[in-house]
């Protein structure tokens, strides 16, 4: 254990430590408590002198989750599992006394998994997954929150601020959110979206920012002011802050968009500028695809086929045709991120952090797959059906490229004829660069305008299929699509109403 002077940067001790120790936490300017699963350890960080150490109570799963100061002691809030039942303790170390351990409280609660993080003030804990959130009032064991809420990887536990008053979570789509606890219940308070991309996050000392941490650099985000947002009763419904996923038909004249890991999908009639909403899809959507009057829709368990009528509305709001997608021994569904249709929705490309698998529909099975050593970000079949434009991430650079995926080989291929210029660009040759504020035509020529709203940065939040431009970055309300016309610069913008 390193300690440092902050104001100066001078190397005050160096001290060792038991590997086992996970949480570091400091009593006071002098005093350090080290815990680990099954015991503790205090130290004067000056000197590094051991000041006593001790046993923690025996049990299964150790998990810690808020640590303060009390007078001259440290209280510090634990979850275990003792005889399958989940104990949430609160603890206070007391350097001079002894025992130097002594327990202040204990709550019986609800078997949860997951990371663990405690409000001393409102005695409130909340247990998080990468796919849900729920908040727990200790003091009658009843659920405050509960929401399918689709964190972005990688996890970064919860957090309450040092207040109590809100609370804040990470969510697909690179952004923040932040709840407040009222009389009502925790209510939406405001989507913070860092310019930078982020791992982890932490409330100030006084709760008035929020500062994000990642490989780009560190950000102090003002969350005070209340932004517009869904309640939390629809983030469950249908995910309100997922990057949009956008599909069109063959001849340009339906248009069918959703948030990705939301449930419902519209389709926007571009003769009649008409949308229609399917009700409840019952999936948490991953990918879109549409071939004539029919729309699939999946989640990487099943895949949905809704038929429309000639008017553009959907038949049927569970489905025409569910079918299970079958995924293993391969993957577990789980954890797939990413899914993308090919232009005849005959095959389905899904990918996890690091792995493409390419899936039959006719043959209701893997059939290929290929494996990137970064993190993937996003995946897109090309027009010609037989590739993917693949985006990958490693320490904040990112990377684009263009595979094929052979049946029955465990590698990808290079097509030559196929450019990333090719892919990031209308058939007549309109294209946009990342962060920029134009889009150009094949000569370099200025053609429209982008408000800075608009821009993107990273590039795949821009989708090109065919004459239409999606901004498809989760901060939009909505997706905005952009149709160009082959022979006019002239532009003409159409937004989905959901």
């Amino acid at each position: 254990m390193v300690i440092w002077d902050i104001q100066t940067g001078a190397l005050i001790n160096n001290i060792p430590v038991e590997s086992n120790r996970n949480a570091v936490l400091v009593v006071n300017q002098r005093t350090i408590a080290l815990l680990g699963q099954n015991s503790f350890c205090i130290y004067d960080g000056l000197t590094g002198t051991r000041l006593c150490d001790g046993k923690l109570p025996p049990s299964r799963r150790v998990r810690f989750g808020a640590h303060w100061t009390h007078g001259d002691s440290l209280r510090f809030a634990m979850s275990s599992e003792t005889d399958g039942e989940l104990v949430i303790g609160i603890y206070e170390l007391q350097p001079a006394s002894s025992p130097p351990l002594v327990v202040v409280n204990s709550f019986p609660a609800p078997l949860h998994h997951g990371g663990f993080c405690f409000s001393p003030i409102a005695l409130h804990a909340c247990f998080s997954t990468l796919d849900e959130v729920v908040i727990l009032n200790l003091r009658d064991s009843k659920v405050l929150f509960q929401s399918k809420v689709f964190q972005q990887y990688p996890f970064s536990l919860p957090r309450f601020s040092p207040d109590g008053r809100f609370f804040a979570f990470k969510a697909r789509g690179r952004v923040i959110i932040v709840l407040e606890n009222t009389s009502a219940g925790y209510v939406t308070h405001s989507v913070l979206k860092p310019r930078l991309e982020f791992e982890l996050f932490s409330f100030s000392p006084f709760g008035t920012s929020i500062m994000s941490r990642g490989p780009q650099g560190t950000q102090l985000l003002d969350y005070s002011t209340r932004r517009s947002a869904p309640s939390p009763a629809k983030i469950g419904s249908d995910n309100q802050y997922g990057d949009h996923l956008v599909t069109y038909s063959h001849d340009g004249t339906r248009i069918i968009t959703a948030r990705k890991g939301g449930r419902v999908a519209t389709v926007f009639d571009t003769l009649s500028g008409t949308p229609q909403r399917s009700v409840d899809t019952n999936l948490e959507i991953l990918g879109l695809g549409i071939v004539g009057d029919t729309i699939y829709i999946t989640d990487a368990h099943e895949l949905v086929r809704w038929d429309l009528e000639a008017c553009g509305t959907v038949q049927g709001a569970r489905g025409a045709g569910r079918v299970t997608v079958n995924l293993a021994p391969h993957i577990r569904a789980d954890i797939v991120a990413h899914a993308a249709f090919s232009r005849d929705c005959s095959q389905i490309a899904f990918a996890t952090d690091h792995t493409v698998f390419l899936y039959d529909v006719r043959a209701q099975g893997i059939v290929s797959q290929h494996r990137e050593d970064r993190n993937i970000m996003a995946i897109l079949f090309c027009p010609d059906g037989c590739h993917l434009y693949v985006t990958t991430s490693f320490c904040g650079m990112f990377e684009s490229h263009l595979v094929k995926l052979k049946t029955g080989e465990d590698r990808c291929l290079v097509n030559p004829t196929w450019s990333m210029d090719r892919i990031l660009r209308s058939p007549h040759g309109y294209g946009v660069r990342s962060g920029s504020e134009w889009v150009e035509d094949s000569g370099g020529n200025k053609v429209l305008w982008l408000p800075p709203s608009w821009r993107m940065d990273p590039i795949w939040e821009a989708r090109w299929d065919g004459n239409f431009l999606a901004l498809v970055d989760s901060k939009h309300p909505v997706p905005i699509i952009i149709e160009f016309q082959p022979r006019s610069l002239l532009s003409l913008t159409r937004s989905t109403d959901t």
